[in-house]
C-alpha cells in the first residue's frame, strides 16, 4: 500500500513542476509569447524616441519668412545723420574720441535700418539682412536682451532653426571688450550661467585672437550701459578706420 502511494505522488510531483516550468516559461515570454526582455527594450527605446523628439520640440523652431519693418522718417534722418558722422570721423581720423549714445529709441531705429538692407560694418554697402524679429537687441533694465537664430542643417526637423535667446551686458572698462551674461536659453531650454560664462569666456579668447576683432577692441575705448538707460560707445575714429576699412 504505502508503495501504491508512493507511485501516486510522483506523478503529481511532476504535473506541479511542469506546471512552474510553464508559468516560468510564460513570464519569460511576455505578451504574446514575445521575451520580456525585448518588450523592455522596446519601451525604452519608445521613451528615448520620445524624450528625444521632445527635447528636438525645445531646441528647433520653425523659421517663417517675415518681411522687415518699413522705415519711418526718423529712421531716414537718423540713417542720414550717422553715416555722415562716421564717414567723416573715419575719414579724417579725428576727433580723437567720439561717443555715441544709443537710447532704446535709437537702438530700435537700428535695427529697423539693418533688416532694410543696410550694414554700417560692411563700407555702408547694402546687404542681405534675417527677418526683424529674428535678431533684436533691446535695452531693458541695463542690459541688452538678445535673440538670435542659428540656422542648422536639420531643416527637415522643426524648421532647422535654434533660437538662443539671451540678457548679456556688454562692457569695457580696461583692455578688451567682456559680455555678462545674466540669462541664455537655447530654444526654450534654459543653460546654467556657470556654463554659460564658460561658453562665452571660450568665444571671446578665439575672438581675440582675430585681427580685426582686435583693431576694433582697440578703436572702443570704453563701452557700458549708463543710468540713463543708454548705450553708450566711446570710440577713437583713428582706430575705427583700420576696423572698418580693414587697413
Amino acid at each position: 500500500m504505502a508503495k501504491a502511494a508512493g507511485k501516486k505522488k510522483a506523478p503529481v510531483k511532476r504535473a506541479a513542476k511542469a506546471v512552474k516550468r510553464a508559468a516560468g516559461s510564460a513570464k519569460e515570454a511576455g505578451v504574446g509569447g514575445v521575451p520580456r526582455f525585448l518588450l523592455w527594450f522596446g519601451a525604452g527605446f519608445a521613451g528615448l524616441l520620445l524624450c528625444l523628439f521632445l527635447v528636438a520640440a525645445l531646441l528647433f523652431s520653425p523659421l517663417p519668412e517675415l518681411s522687415p519693418a518699413p522705415l519711418s522718417a526718423d529712421d531716414i534722418a537718423y540713417q542720414n545723420e550717422l553715416l555722415m558722422r562716421i564717414t567723416k570721423e573715419v575719414f579724417q581720423g579725428e576727433p580723437e574720441e567720439s561717443e555715441l549714445i544709443l537710447t532704446p529709441e535709437k537702438l530700435d531705429s537700428l535695427h529697423r535700418i539693418a533688416d532694410n538692407g543696410f550694414a554700417l560694418t560692411s563700407l555702408f554697402l547694402s546687404t542681405s539682412a534675417l527677418p526683424p524679429r529674428y535678431y533684436g537687441a533691446t535695452l531693458r533694465e541695463g542690459a541688452l536682451d538678445l535673440t538670435v537664430p542659428v540656422v542648422t542643417p536639420l531643416r527637415w526637423l522643426f524648421g532647422g532653426v535654434i533660437r538662443l535667446s539671451m540678457t548679456v551686458v556688454p562692457e569695457k572698462d580696461g583692455e578688451w571688450i567682456d559680455l555678462e551674461f545674466r540669462r541664455f536659453r537655447l530654444g526654450s531650454i534654459p543653460l546654467p550661467a556657470w556654463l554659460v560664462e564658460q561658453f562665452a569666456a571660450s568665444e571671446l579668447r578665439k575672438r581675440r585672437n582675430d585681427p580685426q576683432f582686435r583693431k576694433f577692441d582697440r578703436a572702443v575705448k570704453s563701452l557700458y550701459i549708463g543710468s540713463d538707460g543708454a548705450l553708450h560707445i566711446l570710440y577713437r575714429p583713428a582706430e575705427l578706420r583700420g576696423a572698418i576699412l580693414r587697413f
